[in-house]
């Protein structure tokens, strides 16, 4: 039944939350938005969540990204970092050629046919997609990315301080996000 299944979503999605730095947002889980449209959406320090998307966590950490980008929780050299990042890999990895058009023409619609913006809005997009993916199964990849995963994850237990911004990665970056390290430092949440 429908009310079990958003308690046993809400009990999944909750901890990740708090997880993730990001106590002064709320959680709203709601049935569908905009008929299946849309898998979650943040604004005003409220994460929704649609029961109907395939992976509400998957959906969460996506919009904990755009939570914590509003929230002020990066500094500009790490965004910066993640925004290659993006330019290099994630939008084409992660939106076909006719979905990036939908998105621009969606933004065009939204900012009175200007695209001004639209590079950095969609790399915000592909950062918060990729952070939905970031070992979304729990386990670290084999061999040499395993490796360089656990390494990551023992620096990080001595101290975000221990990077400075040259030396993050992307990685170090959503590693960080999954220990809490980037609670929001102004911004209300």
């Amino acid at each position: 039944d429908m009310q079990q299944y958003a308690a046993q979503v809400e009990s999944e999605l909750a901890p990740a939350l708090h997880r993730f730095g990001l106590r002064g947002v709320a959680l709203k889980l709601v049935d569908s938005i905009n008929n299946g449209a849309a898998d979650g959406a943040y604004f005003r320090n409220i994460i929704q969540v649609a029961l109907d998307s395939e992976t509400p966590m998957g959906t969460l950490r996506h919009e904990a990204v755009h939570a914590l980008k509003k929230t002020g929780a990066f500094t500009d050299a790490e965004w910066k970092l993640l925004e290659k990042k993006a330019h290099v890999q994630w939008i084409n990895q992660y939106f076909s050629p006719e979905m990036q058009d939908r998105y621009l023409e969606q933004y065009m619609a939204d900012n009175n046919g200007s695209q001004v913006g639209f590079e950095s809005y969609m790399a915000e997009e592909a950062i918060a997609e990729a952070f939905k993916h970031f070992e979304a199964t729990g386990k670290a990849p084999a061999g040499a990315i395993g490796n360089l995963f656990r390494r990551i994850k023992e620096m990080l237990a001595r101290g975000k301080e221990f990077f400075n911004a040259r030396d993050l990665t992307a990685d170090d970056i959503f590693q960080g996000i999954e220990q809490g390290q980037y609670a929001p430092t102004y911004g209300g949440a």
